[in-house]
């Protein structure tokens, strides 16, 4: 649940009198108050997130009370309290203080007091809410790292793996397209001399179909093609650079779009699409470990593709050698008398 921009107050106090005092006090400048006469009355409300401050009467419930702080402060929750009362023993504030309540105002409340007490408690309360924000973002990113530094791991793994290397761009494209949870992918490979791109593989147990090839410089993908800049768009068509007969999918609407360039030597010998769920959004991280690590995968396959076509030319050149008939010695000429 979204947090309001100015949290409730529940005002629990035995006395209508000062019940509306309080609020009527506290709503002048803009803040907004549930009251309760005691704390069973006000169980529910105790409970709701949106209530950022607790205003108790010492007197209202006694140890109730005490119990009432301790349960809005358990586990560092950013709830503040602050105690009120017109005759409790020090014994009594000093043990709600020490349960976690932020200030003590003794009875008649004078008005200001009460604001620049609730104030700073609402200051603390929005700290609270900062930090537990910060460390849930900062988790969420180390969470995030840890599983791209594993997909990098995994697509490393996958080049060095005993196999068929000619096998390997459908099995790194299906170790991406499973870590982003697409519903479509291909990976294309740069035509020599053509600037077009040929579907080298596909992702099987995708429910969409992409295209067999992409012209050139069209669409998002030529984009990423001619930058060398990854393109992550959660709604590609309001993109001024989409082009639907190139970056839609052969079969399937076009939803959340990921295009990899694939670069060696500085120049783009690849792509990889992915098409995500409706919905996903696609992660920029993700994106980036995910072509960095293909790129690098992919250059072992063209360099074994490159080797093989030297050691093939190599072979040729002998079988033709041999085959060639090898001429005749030629024959000493006879001598002279």
């Amino acid at each position: 649940m979204a947090e309001p921009a100015r949290p409730a107050i529940l005002v629990i106090d035995a006395s209508d009198f000062f019940r509306r005092a309080i609020c009527e006090t506290l709503a002048a400048v803009g803040h907004v108050c549930r009251a309760a006469a005691d704390v069973e009355a006000a169980a529910a409300d105790l409970a709701d997130p949106d209530v950022g401050l607790v205003i108790l009467d010492l007197e209202a419930a006694g140890s109730a009370t005490i119990e009432a702080i301790r349960a809005v402060r358990c586990e560092g929750a950013p709830t503040r309290a602050i105690v009120i009362s017109s005759q409790a023993g020090q014994e009594l504030v000093l043990a709600a203080l020490r349960a976690g309540a932020s200030d003590y105002l003794a009875k008649p409340l004078h008005e200001e007091e009460l604001r620049l007490s609730v104030e700073r408690a609402l200051g603390g309360w929005r700290a609270d809410r900062e930090i537990a924000e910060l460390r849930d973002r900062v988790g969420a990113e180390s969470r995030a790292s840890d599983a791209d530094l594993e997909l990098a791991r995994d697509l490393c793994e996958a080049v060095v793996s005993p196999g068929d290397p000619e096998a390997l761009p459908a099995a790194l494209l299906a170790r991406v397209a499973e870590r982003v949870s697409a519903v479509g992918a291909a990976l294309y490979l740069a035509e020599p001399g053509r600037g077009s791109f040929v579907r080298e593989a596909v992702w099987e147990a995708g429910a969409l179909v992409d295209r067999p090839w992409l012209p050139a410089g069209r669409g998002l993908s030529g984009a990423a093609a001619s930058t060398g800049v990854f393109v992550a768009s959660a709604d590609p068509a309001a993109d001024p650079r989409f082009d639907a007969e190139v970056d839609r999918p052969e079969e399937g609407a076009s939803g959340p779009f990921l295009c990899l360039p694939l670069r060696f030597r500085h120049r783009t010998v690849g792509l990889v699409r992915l098409f995500l769920a409706e919905g996903a959004a696609p992660s920029l991280r993700t994106a980036e470990v995910a072509a960095a690590a293909l790129s690098a995968a992919l250059r072992s396959v063209l360099l074994y593709r490159s080797l093989g076509s030297s050691i093939d030319e190599v072979a040729r050149i002998r079988r033709e050698s041999a085959a060639r008939p090898v001429p005749a010695a030629p024959r000493p000429s006879p001598r002279a008398g």
